[in-house]
């Protein structure tokens, strides 16, 4: 959709908002892994669920997810911010 979307219109703003219950975490990494479509979002605000206490990340590798997966996203998506052409503004939550 992203891809479509710049298409149809490369000077259109982009903003995307991620609050969908756990499911965040694979959208971020797919994202991660693709950084120039990454980097076509403008405004991208993600709220990531189960990681705001120390607890809770505790059990993210019950969920099938790393205790330190938002530090790994985290660094992956600032390396791609990085880039000279890189649109993106984040907001995480």
């Amino acid at each position: 959709m992203l891809r479509h979307a710049r298409r149809l219109n490369p000077q259109m703003t982009i903003a995307m908002r991620l609050d969908i219950e756990g499911a965040e975490w694979s959208v971020m990494r797919m994202l991660a892994d693709e950084p120039e479509l990454l980097c076509q979002i403008d405004f991208l605000f993600v709220e990531f669920h189960s990681t705001a206490t120390a607890a809770q990340r505790e059990r993210l590798p019950s969920y099938g997810i790393a205790a330190d997966a938002f530090e790994q996203i985290k660094a992956r998506v600032h390396a791609a911010m990085e880039r000279r052409q890189c649109r993106l503004q984040l907001y995480w939550r």
